[in-house]
């Protein structure tokens, strides 16, 4: 555990994590239409939280953010065809461009350096199937640029469809109650163990399709 707390990029983690939760307050106080539903249901949460209660909530040991994690179908489909343009079924929101982009990018170097310390351990923080991991964690540097620059409307928040995490995770970071935030970590991470372990995408999780 020790060698895995001193190498395991837990700092590249916090950071993308911290930039999602900006991402989501700057969402809820804008006059705009918010990208993702849980904005809607957590405006006040979001609206109120302080610099402390979002750092308090990014650090955690996992990954906030999700990028078809769970679809090997989808990472497959980027590996033959890097040139060509892929949507799921059905369109949810995303992060403006100008900042979708680079948080993809640094989303993805964390995840790779993730994988290359500890794969095992990745694919519990990541809610990443060991074959995908195995995969990623072969890739290319620029292969990453270059599915951050074509596909950051792939990148969400982890849980986008559930407010109720969502909630219990700020709620926690507020109240800065051990016990609650150990609660919320447990939760989390049986979704996350549950992702990892799964041969087939979660069931929510749509067919890729050609656009």
């Amino acid at each position: 555990m020790d060698a895995l707390t001193s190498a395991f990029p837990f700092s590249a983690i916090h950071e993308v994590n911290e930039r999602c939760i900006e991402l989501l307050v700057n969402a809820a106080r804008s006059p705009h239409r918010a990208p993702f539903a849980i904005v809607n249901s957590l405006q006040g949460l979001l609206r109120e939280s302080s610099p402390s209660i979002r750092r308090n909530a990014a650090h955690r040991g996992f990954l906030l953010l999700d990028m078809d994690f769970a679809n090997k179908e989808w990472w497959i489909a980027q590996k033959q065809d890097p040139e060509r343009r892929f949507r799921t079924a059905s369109a949810r929101g995303s992060f403006p461009r100008r900042t979708a982009v680079p948080l993809a990018r640094a989303t993805l170097m964390a995840v790779w350096q993730s994988i290359r310390v500890d794969r095992d351990a990745a694919c519990t923080l990541l809610g990443m199937r060991g074959d995908l991991a195995e995969m990623i964690g072969g890739m290319q540097l620029t292969e990453f640029n270059a599915i951050a620059d074509r596909h950051a409307d792939h990148l969400a928040p982890r849980w986008a469809d559930s407010p109720v995490i969502w909630r219990k995770l700020l709620l926690a970071a507020a109240y800065e109650r051990g016990a609650l935030m150990r609660e919320f970590d447990l939760h989390a991470l049986q979704l996350l163990s549950a992702d990892a372990m799964s041969r087939e995408p979660r069931a929510h999780r749509e067919e890729i399709r050609v656009a």
